[in-house]
């Protein structure tokens, strides 16, 4: 039984959890491990009636090619900042506090290659900023 267990814990972990997201800031690299949306279908749910999504979880938008990226917060039951970056990694708008279920659009302003979402409070707490850069792995 406990082998059962930590099996389906090991191929929970390695399947919602592909990639490593850095964030690299001024403060130092931040860590999250993400998970890629990057066909309209993934995109469309995103982290829809997600109830929790730990600390150290990120979902990753990434689009083809850079655009305005408008996202709004339908079917979202958790409070959200959205981090939104250009095709070379560089962060260049954010949104703290998206609140939950709220149809308002979030956009990128200008046209960007993906956004993050993490748990609200979480750009303050690591002192996240424009022109910082992440990465994934």
């Amino acid at each position: 039984m406990r082998f059962v267990f930590f099996l389906m814990f090991f191929l929970y972990s390695s399947l919602a959890f592909g990639y490593e997201l850095c964030i690299h800031t001024v403060e130092g690299v931040h860590y999250f491990k993400t998970d890629i949306a990057d066909t309209p279908e993934l995109q469309e749910k995103g982290l829809m009636y997600k109830k929790y999504i730990p600390t150290n979880y990120a979902m990753t938008f990434l689009f083809e090619k850079p655009k305005i990226i408008r996202m709004w917060m339908k079917n979202t039951f958790i409070p959200l900042d959205m981090i939104f970056f250009d095709e070379n990694g560089i962060i260049t708008h954010l949104k703290e506090n998206a609140i939950p279920h709220d149809l308002t659009h979030i956009s990128s302003r200008i046209p960007a290659k993906g956004v993050i979402e993490i748990n609200a409070g979480l750009i303050q707490q690591k002192k996240i900023k424009i022109g910082d850069k992440i990465t994934l792995k």
